[in-house]
């Protein structure tokens, strides 16, 4: 069955549908097949459905990797999993940005395969039906090795990008364009220093390409590496970004004018192997020189953007990794376009919050609501895909902005003074319900079943509280979960199965 990938804002007439629209909030930790291998969620793409995620992932307990296509409900839950790969070959999605939805609601991916030797760098052409309709090596006789790590479709052809080899500790940035049967057109490198890689691949209103990685200027001093070429993949320009040590890749896109937003990390700090960075993003102009650069929060050992997004606001987000206290949590940074930071929020799955687990976002995408969409992983012993949703402002609990005073626009003096996130929908033995307050809460939770009868009373003892209900006694069912504060009144209802 083919799905068709949702693009864009909602447009009703000449109407687009407003931003700040409430959206349906979610958080989902998911493990399949009891997966013993690592599970993360590297891409997400609206389809009609729900959502499609990309992950690198396992079909089943064994040592090899996976590329798994997950259909996610608008609930966050997935429904189903469609796996390829053999064994003895573990394969892996590229890195940044996302796939490139094609007409026929078929996939180009870009990717990476081991098979315990070396490295190749691998295309797949994924039809309608998620199925795999082809795949080809990009250097199918280079014993180097090669990664691959973005694709996109243009005027009837496919542009690939990654890294190629050239000995133990050197390699290049590499273009290709291939046809719509794999076959590999041509090929071009890019890049003088120790080691170049690429990451990122978009395609520039001129014609030509904008290509975004990571450059080893020496062993202490890397830096981001931004290439643009024309549509022949000749070189045209590149810049360094960065400063004196060693920081990491740089994400980038083309902007509606002609520019670019490169999003990525800034080493701050760093003595001998250590290094500490900041959450980093600039712009530059249509020649490559630097218009802004930002940092964004305070350093930590692992803190960087994954990938960045346009909204349809003139606005981007950037979805990564942030150490916050020394746990390691999921960011979102939507800033404007001159840079200045909108909002940061960072995020855990909520029964992980206040847990030394690790929690990383690498994709993320604006709903037609006005709401964020993101995929990557957590880890607390054993590492599992993450998909969440949050509503225009970041917050995974609607109305988070009233107690940690983070928002775009002045509150409304109508807001309620609490807010509740109960999951999962449906439940099956638990179920856990995320609470905040503006004030000290004086109200109390109660579950009524279908005959309007109190099946379980609880209360909040803070202005943020979690709870973790058992009620694997509960017939399977649909019942009410209500909070009633003075002359404030809050329900959701809630499937138990």
């Amino acid at each position: 069955m083919s799905r068709r990938f949702r693009r864009g804002a909602v447009v009703v007439g000449a109407l687009v549908v407003s931003s700040h629209l409430l959206a349906q909030t979610f958080s989902t930790r998911n493990d399949h097949d009891s997966a013993l291998q690592a599970e993360m969620g590297f891409y997400i793409v609206g389809v009609d459905t729900g959502y499609l995620v990309v992950e690198a992932g396992s079909s089943a307990q064994d040592i090899f990797q996976r590329i798994c296509l997950l259909s996610v409900s608008m609930n966050g839950s997935v429904h189903e999993i469609i796996s390829f790969g053999r064994d003895s070959l573990s394969c892996f999605p590229g890195w940044a940005n996302g796939p490139d939805p094609l007409d026929d609601g078929g996939l180009l991916l870009m990717g990476t395969t081991d098979d315990g030797t070396r490295l190749s760098s691998r295309v797949w052409r994924i039809g309608g039906a998620l199925d795999s309709l082809w795949s080809v090596e990009v250097f199918p006789d280079t014993m180097d090795g090669s990664i691959g790590t973005m694709a996109r479709a243009k005027d009837g052809a496919y542009y690939v990008t990654g890294s190629v080899w050239h000995g133990p500790s050197s390699g290049q940035m590499f273009l290709a364009k291939l046809d719509t049967l794999g076959n590999v057109l041509w090929t071009q490198e890019y890049g003088t220093s120790i080691r170049d890689e690429g990451y990122t691949l978009e395609e520039t209103l001129d014609g030509g390409f904008i290509l975004g990685g990571h450059s080893w200027l020496t062993s202490d001093d890397h830096q981001g590496y931004v290439v643009k070429t024309d549509g022949n993949g000749n070189e045209q320009w590149h810049v360094h970004l960065g400063g004196p040590y060693r920081d990491a890749w740089a994400n980038v896109i083309a902007s509606s004018d002609g520019e670019y937003i490169v999003a990525g990390a800034y080493a701050d700090y760093q003595v001998s192997i250590t290094t500490a960075y900041k959450l980093y993003a600039a712009r530059l102009d249509a020649g490559g020189a630097v218009i802004w650069e930002r940092n964004y929060g305070s350093m930590g050992m692992i803190t960087g953007f994954s990938s960045v997004t346009a909204l349809t606001n003139d606005a981007y987000v950037a979805a990564g990794i942030y150490s916050d206290n020394a746990v390691d949590k999921g960011v979102l940074v939507k800033f404007a376009a001159n840079g200045d930071s909108l909002w940061m929020r960072t995020y855990q799955h909520p029964p992980l919050a206040g847990n030394s687990s690790t929690h990383w976002l690498r994709s993320v995408i604006e709903d037609p609501d006005g709401g964020l969409v993101a995929t990557g992983m957590c880890y607390d012993g054993q590492q599992d895909l993450w998909v969440f949703k949050v509503d225009s402002v970041g917050c995974l609990i609607p109305g988070c902005q009233l107690y940690d005073h983070i928002a775009e626009a002045p509150l409304s003096p109508d807001q309620v003074p609490f807010h509740v996130l109960a999951y999962p929908v449906p439940a099956d033995d638990r179920l856990f319900i995320s609470f905040r307050s503006a004030k000290k809460p004086e109200g109390e939770f109660s579950v009524y079943d279908a005959q309007g009868g109190s099946v379980r009373r609880f209360s909040p003892s803070s202005r943020a509280d979690e709870f973790d209900i058992d009620v694997s006694d509960l017939p399977a069912g649909i019942y009410a979960l209500e909070y009633q504060e003075r002359g404030s009144r809050w329900v959701q209802k809630v499937v138990i199965q």
